[in-house]
């Protein structure tokens, strides 16, 4: 968790503890929703944080670095 503090943005799956570590420590975050049997990834977030095809990762990460 340590590495996470110094990050602009980590992007990464929906799973549920990259998601809860980085809003424990207040990491901006964009994570892609997979579809698992167990497990509803965009029950756990927030509009914002979610995204769930390539091309609008893209985009969203170009908004970021510009």
């Amino acid at each position: 968790m340590e590495l996470f503090r110094g990050a602009a943005l980590v992007v990464g799956n929906a799973g549920y503890h990259l998601v809860h570590e980085t809003r424990a420590l207040g990491v901006p975050a964009l994570f892609l929703v997979r579809t698992r049997r167990y497990d509803d990834q965009r029950l756990r977030l927030a509009e914002h944080e979610r995204t769930s095809d390539w091309s609008d990762l893209r985009r969203r990460l170009s908004a970021v670095i510009a």
